[in-house]
């Protein structure tokens, strides 16, 4: 993450280079000060430094470009020299002394603040307006050193470039679970055609949904309920069912509307009726828990029914009437609205905690969030206190959107340094408040819902080892009841994948979610129910060792695809697919195995016998990538059509097919668990869908030119990609942060692979070169040297003992993973290999040998 400089800031003007370029050269003061007082401040920051670049002496430059600079929402302390130089002239504004003491209050140099306020209270004897207005100032000050001296405890995080771009983004909210987040923004993909004021698009409401502890991508939440005008989320209903929006377009001028949830989606919005939305201007709105009671902010020229009130906007309540319409508004006392403004409303799901911001009490400077107690029987509130800083800052600090347990919260703020330009949405951390510990439990069966495979037989010890998936963090190694096979682990909220392990079976793992932070979920049930290894019995009763024999598959220009039995290298089958095959997977337990060809089909095979069982027809061009789902029922296929299809394996019925790339789909990979899936494709772009509703829920950004591969590690934490930029990266899977580059190819990255236990990456590159990488460090441990052509495709063993690359020659290589010696080339094609692979799993046996447990931890 990085702080936008201002030339980049600058730059952020909503117009092509051709028409910027022009402007600038018509740069004069009268355009300038027309940017000033019609609220583009960027423009008018850009402006003015063109004109002081000449005239740097010209105070009232200086003045109009210290004031943009306090209105804009970059580093506000930018505007110091310029009104120092200001303030030392013989002649100068009054205003610029306030200013000043505005700039310095950013700055956090309050003392200084302090000071520059008393001038110009004292400059001003006799405007008794300007004379409050400083004092006020005053007051502020004092409050923020307080405040800025005993900070909470709470942490911020940047929620990344899936929710914040270098536009404004505000307003966020989240439904109880968290499930997803709902903001304001004013960035390029608005719906509206015009430019706004400040010279952003018009405002538009986008949403982006949770997935293992982060946000993906966001998306403009549509037409249903933005328009080309102005619309603003205000408020959301606990259960995340219906959004409360401010309209101001030709449905409704300064209103609040409701939009109701249908699906995934938000629905056209409705009018709240006439006593809310009334004459005057309604702008922010929440409903409790319940849904029966109304809070919103109303403005209008006189508040009334409160000597504190003269102006401004103020807060009213509403109970809903048995007819469903709201009733009359009542506004709310004094204690919580003030002569000054007061905005965001928010009643907490226990009924009395209620949070709003307001510009009066004790604030630290402008819109403070201040947090009061409801008695909804005496309907009477507490006295306000101040929310503390950094959550509120000199700053307007508008709504805070928490979660049930009060551990997170968001807000929208200018952090120096933290952002990526305008206003950014960052998640809090309240560290003082504990996270909600959940018990997970459950027990482990056979696919027979026996908890034994043979009663005569010992069925060993089963281990159950949990990571973070974020960070891939050991927590712990479990170990069920020998007996009973139950288990129960204690987790706090985070994101884990759960591996578990038994000698008589075939390794599982799942991934357990623990949503503490914000549901109330304090046990979760979780079964793992793992499939008997046939093999793994028969050695058990017969003694016999494991010697680790596979297959491996490769597919060539020849037309074949070949079975190879290692470590011997003998050919096993040839398939005969009377094009050029491009592809080949083997399905999850090795009994079909499907080669894609350059004309579009894909053959699907049963094995070890090769008899063709069905072609799968739809592609228009050459299938670059097949992969089977975790179950074995669905095979996903990417194409040069520039789309991606799903088939039922055993009807050969096209399923799905998703649509979002602009040319060729070059690679996919399923996640570990079996949800999502990730493309690539010479467009640029790789993208993250859900495989069953077939949306588009993450993009990772950061190539240059065409992306060639992408692989999910085995835990589905991190993804690797490579691309003919010459690079390949590792990216946070759940955030699309980049985390790493593997720097040394000189050559397009056409191949990736990730080592079962994921310490490892193999990428296959242009030049020739197998490159065996620590996937932490990003350091090379191996360069495997053998081909003397581009290698297309890399693949390692499910026990990590065996690595097979193919390239443009006709023999295919396999390496041993430890040492990067070669073990034996595969011989028998007669052109190009375009794909190799080996069986996801050991199965054959033989009488001499180390066990498969001595092959997994060798």
């Amino acid at each position: 993450m990085r702080s936008v400089s201002e030339e980049e800031f600058n730059q952020e003007i909503n117009e092509t280079p051709e028409e910027r370029e022009k402007r600038l050269l018509k740069v004069n003061k009268k355009t300038a000060m027309e940017h000033y007082w019609n609220g583009n401040f960027r423009a008018a920051i850009e402006d003015l430094l063109i004109l002081l670049a000449k005239e740097p002496s010209d105070v009232e430059l200086n003045f109009y470009l210290g004031a943009s600079y306090l209105e804009s929402n970059i580093d506000k302390g930018k505007a110091i020299p310029y009104l120092e130089f200001v303030v030392q002239q013989e002649k100068f504004p009054k205003e610029a002394i306030y200013q000043l003491g505005r700039a310095y209050m950013f700055a956090h140099r309050f003392d200084e603040a302090i000071t520059t306020f008393n001038k110009f209270k004292d400059i001003n004897r006799g405007n008794n307006d300007n004379i409050i207005t400083g004092g006020r100032m005053i007051e502020q000050c004092f409050t923020a050193k307080q405040l800025v001296k005993y900070p909470i405890d709470a942490t911020f995080e940047n929620l990344g470039p899936n929710i914040n771009t270098p536009y404004p983004e505000f307003n966020p909210f989240i439904p109880e679970d968290e499930s997803f987040i709902v903001f304001t923004s004013k960035r390029p993909d608005c719906l509206g055609l015009q430019l706004d004021y400040d010279g952003y698009k018009t405002s538009d409401i986008f949403r982006a949904r949770e997935y293992r502890g982060h946000f993906r991508q966001s998306r403009n939440i549509g037409s249903a309920v933005n328009t080309e005008w102005y619309e603003e989320v205000v408020g959301i209903s606990a259960d995340g069912q219906e959004l409360l929006v401010y309209v101001d377009n030709f449905d409704g001028y300064d209103d609040i509307f409701v939009s109701p949830r249908k699906g995934q989606f938000f629905d056209d919005y409705l009018d709240l009726g006439t006593r809310i939305n009334s004459d005057d201007i309604e702008t922010t709105a929440s409903l409790n828990t319940t849904g029966d009671l109304l809070f919103f902010s109303r403005e209008k020229a006189s508040a009334g029914g409160g000597a504190k009130s003269a102006w401004g906007t103020d807060l009213y309540m509403s109970r809903r009437l048995p007819n469903r319409e709201w009733g009359e508004p009542q506004r709310l006392p004094d204690i919580i609205n003030t002569r000054y403004n007061e905005s965001f409303p928010h009643l907490m799901a226990d009924g009395k905690t209620f949070y709003f911001s307001s510009e009066g009490h004790s604030s630290m400077g402008g819109f403070d969030i201040f947090i009061s107690e409801y008695d909804e029987l005496t309907n009477t509130f507490s006295p306000p206190r101040n929310a503390g800083y950094p959550i509120n800052t000199v700053d307007d600090d508008f709504n805070i959107s928490l979660s049930t347990t009060g551990r997170y919260g968001y807000v929208a703020q200018f952090r120096k340094d933290e952002g990526y330009g305008e206003r950014d949405i960052y998640r809090i951390t309240f560290n003082d408040v504990d996270p909600v510990y959940t018990i997970v439990r459950g027990s482990i069966t056979n696919i027979k819902d026996s908890l034994l495979v043979d009663p005569t037989l010992d069925i060993g010890t089963f281990e159950m080892t949990v990571t973070d998936m974020n960070t891939d963090e050991y927590i712990g190694t479990y170990r069920p009841h020998m007996t009973s096979s139950n288990y129960v682990q204690v987790l706090e909220p985070g994101d884990y994948c759960v591996y578990v392990e038994g000698e008589l079976y075939f390794d599982t793992s799942a991934v357990v979610e623990v949503m503490g932070k914000a549901s109330q979920i304090t046990e979760i049930i979780k079964n793992y129910t793992l499939r008997p290894d046939p093999d793994a019995i028969r050695r058990k009763r017969t003694g016999e060792k494991y010697g680790g024999l596979i297959y491996a598959m490769s597919g060539s220009d020849d037309g074949k695809a070949k079975l190879w039995d290692l470590p011997s290298g003998r050919q096993v089958l040839s398939l005969d697919n009377k094009e050029k095959v491009t592809t080949v997977a083997f399905s999850p337990y090795g009994k079909k195995a499907v080669s894609g060809t350059d004309k579009g089909q894909v053959n699907v095979w049963s094995i070890p016998d090769g008899t063709q069982e069905r072609t799968l027809v739809g592609h228009t061009k050459r299938v670059t990538q097949a992969e089977f789902t975790k179950d074995g029922k669905y095979l996903l296929t990417a194409s040069a059509d520039s789309t991606i299809r799903l088939w039922n394996v055993e009807t050969g019925v096209m399923e799905k097919i998703y649509v979002g790339h602009l040319d060729k789909v070059n690679g996919i990979s399923i996640s570990p668990d079996g949800n999502y899936f990730v493309s690539c494709s010479d467009d640029g772009n790789v993208l993250m869908w859900e495989i069953m509703t077939e949306e588009l829920v993450g993009i990772f950004e950061g190539h240059k030119g065409p992306v060639k591969t992408a692989t999910f590690s085995p835990r589905g934490n991190y993804i690797v990609t490579g691309g003919e930029d010459g690079m390949a990266k590792k990216w946070n899977a759940s955030s699309g942060e980049e985390l790493l580059e593997f720097k040394l190819h000189s050559s397009p990255v056409n191949s990736v692979e990730v080592s079962p236990d994921g310490s490892t990456v193999v990428s296959g590159s242009e030049n020739g070169f197998v490159y065996v990488w620590d996937a932490v460090t990003g350091e090379v441990k191996h360069v495997l040297l053998g081909h003397d052509e581009a290698v297309s495709s890399v693949f390692i063993s499910k026990d990590s003992k065996y690595v097979i690359s193919g390239s443009k020659e006709r023999q295919p290589i396999v390496w041993d993973y430890y040492s990067g010696n070669e073990v034996t080339p595969l011989i028998g094609h007669s052109s190009r290999i375009n794909d190799v692979c080996f069986t996801p799993y050991l199965k054959f046996p033989e009488k001499a040998g180390p066990t498969a447990r001595d092959l997994t931890t060798a």
